[in-house]
């Protein structure tokens, strides 16, 4: 997710004195950034454990840029960066990965998803700028928490457990369908554009966030 993760309400946000808008996907919102659904290219040789792509951000992005992916594979390790650059301006972004989990894998059960946050995101029935609670609400989660104790952990009986690590506490819980779940950590909770949660880009100052998943059988 890119140059912005998660909801922006109206598609909408304001910078340096000016409002932009971002064409909605999402009813009358934008979501999920503009970088999900073009294609990307292979930016360096690509080899069987490491790769980079790259695309530029399009015309539904009014401030220009383009972002950059990075892929590190290991025996026990998937480590992903996501990196927003902009030569010409700066310009607010916040990016964010968006991995979904089968429940069931063929294990002999259902997976469960271990997590220990402390405070909670909510944002009014309008959308816009979200405010914390210690109040955690109730599972099923479609929440973005924060301040966890320990790393969100996803494990499978008789199968494998996945560690999720991220350089973010923020991560959007989704886990209200019958055969997946999501965990997203973000660099920012969603609606940060015109607040001072956001990132800045600007030229030789990349946004950038990593997420890693480890595994043990």
């Amino acid at each position: 997710m890119a140059p912005f993760a998660g909801r922006l309400t109206n598609g909408r946000f304001g910078f340096q004195d000016a409002e932009y808008r971002v064409p909605p996907n999402w009813n009358a919102h934008a979501g999920h950034g503009v970088v999900f659904d073009v294609p990307w290219r292979v930016e360096s040789p690509q080899t069987s454990t490491r790769l980079r792509l790259r695309t530029d951000l399009d015309e539904r992005w009014p401030l220009g840029g383009w972002v950059q992916q990075e892929f590190l594979l290991t025996e026990s390790n998937l480590t992903m960066r996501l990196i927003v650059f902009n030569d010409q301006r700066a310009m607010p972004a916040s990016v964010g990965f968006h991995p979904w989990f089968r429940r069931n894998v063929g294990t002999g059960g259902d997976a469960s998803l271990t997590v220990t946050p402390r405070r909670r995101y909510v944002s009014d029935v309008d959308g816009g700028s979200p405010t914390l609670t210690a109040d955690l609400g109730e599972r099923p989660w479609d929440d973005v928490l924060t301040e966890f104790d320990d790393s969100p952990v996803v494990s499978w009986p008789n199968g494998p457990m996945l560690r999720l690590t991220s350089c973010s506490d923020i991560w959007v819980v989704f886990e209200q369908l019958p055969d997946a779940f999501c965990i997203e950590p973000m660099s920012a909770p969603p609606d940060s554009l015109g607040t001072p949660r956001r990132g800045i880009v600007s030229p030789g100052v990349p946004l950038e966030l990593w997420f890693a998943i480890a595994w043990a059988a």
